[in-house]
């Protein structure tokens, strides 16, 4: 057994020679500074500093006034919810309290300060070393205690970071679903849409009744637009709706020459969908027709069925009416139905030419 000792004086010769044999190993040391024990018992640098020795025991001496110390300091600590046990606790081997004042009153306070042992007199030599032994072992429950809770911490806090994981994959999957969710009912919602506009559009025979009935429900997409389809076939505009916006700005049949020049031609040569003001205006018009179309944002669209080019969807309006991002996309939806329903009158007409 390796005892460490911080007595001083008779009492530390007194329980030497006691605890003197063969399988005990005594060692001194002093208090550092001017420091009373019960300020060293919170000394968290002096029990640092005694971790560096290999001991089984650390005897400490304890006054009444230590203990008076100690007993305020742990009070003044449970008011401010601020409580912990004395710097000791912190080294591994066990401490023994031996109380130097012959008192019931020290050996219960010592008692509440949770020591591994408390040494107090009369001082017998079977006594002391019962007492030693019986705080070693005191100490391994308690380090087998606190190694058990450090375990048990350690499987609380992986529990709670694995919580906190999947709490953050669930929420992930929810926002997921959500989203999910709004996709498809827009998406079913858009299908809908288009399922009316086919349907509108089925059964008709007569091809500009049936363009005028597309371009009504096109022209909803582009806020307060104009609409005009020029049909490739036919080399003509076939179907043309106006607001009051358009009629007070030009002559229609000057706008229509203007448009078909300027964007129906380019998107029949490339085939592209031409969207203002991406396009620069070329020269084969005069001053006075670009001033006529300087006010105006013009969408000029490709309706194909398959690879074939089957005509122009031509949109235009004010400038300065705020677009939006997805509106191209909102009107191109609709040109497969329009590009098909166009084909069926087409053939119908060849029908009933033979």
């Amino acid at each position: 057994m390796k005892i460490l000792s911080l007595i001083d004086g008779p009492l530390d010769d007194f329980l030497f020679g006691q605890l003197d044999s063969p399988e005990i190993s005594y060692q001194k040391v002093d208090y550092p500074g001017p420091y009373t024990t019960g300020e060293v018992l919170f000394d968290v640098n002096f029990w640092e500093s005694l971790c560096g020795y290999e001991v089984d025991v650390i005897l400490i001496p304890l006054r009444s006034s230590d203990l008076s110390y100690c007993h305020d300091r742990m009070n003044k600590q449970h008011k401010a919810e601020e409580f912990s046990t004395g710097a000791w606790s912190m080294t591994s081997a066990a401490v023994v309290a031996v109380l130097l004042d012959d008192s019931l009153d020290d050996a219960v306070r010592a008692a509440q300060l949770d020591f591994d042992g408390i040494i107090a007199e009369p001082f017998y030599r079977e006594h002391l070393r019962q007492i030693l032994h019986c705080s070693i072992k005191r100490n391994q429950r308690r380090g087998g205690v606190e190694r058990r809770y450090h375990r048990l911490q350690q499987m609380f806090r992986q529990v709670n970071q694995d919580r906190r994981r999947l709490r953050s994959k669930v929420d992930l999957l929810c926002q997921d679903l959500v989203h999910s969710n709004a996709d498809l009912t827009g998406t079913l919602h858009e299908m809908r849409r288009l399922y009316d506009f086919q349907n509108e559009l089925t059964g008709e025979y007569d091809m500009r009744y049936m363009l005028y009935k597309a371009l009504r429900i096109i022209r909803e997409q582009w806020k307060e637009s104009n609409a005009m389809i020029y049909l490739d076939g036919s080399g003509e505009i076939e179907a043309h709706i106006t607001g009051s916006w358009c009629d007070d700005q030009c002559d229609l049949s000057e706008l229509e020459d203007i448009l078909q020049e300027e964007y129906i031609s380019r998107v029949l040569t490339t085939g592209e969908a031409l969207v203002d003001p991406m396009h620069s205006v070329s020269g084969r018009i005069s001053a006075e027709q670009r001033r006529v179309i300087s006010g105006m944002a013009v969408m000029a669209i490709p309706i194909k069925f398959e690879k074939e080019l089957l005509g122009v969807l031509v949109l235009y309006r004010s400038r300065e009416i705020t677009s939006r991002g997805d509106e191209l996309k909102a009107i191109q939806s609709y040109l497969p139905p329009l590009a098909r329903a166009i084909l069926a009158v087409q053939k119908v007409r060849r029908f009933l030419m033979h």
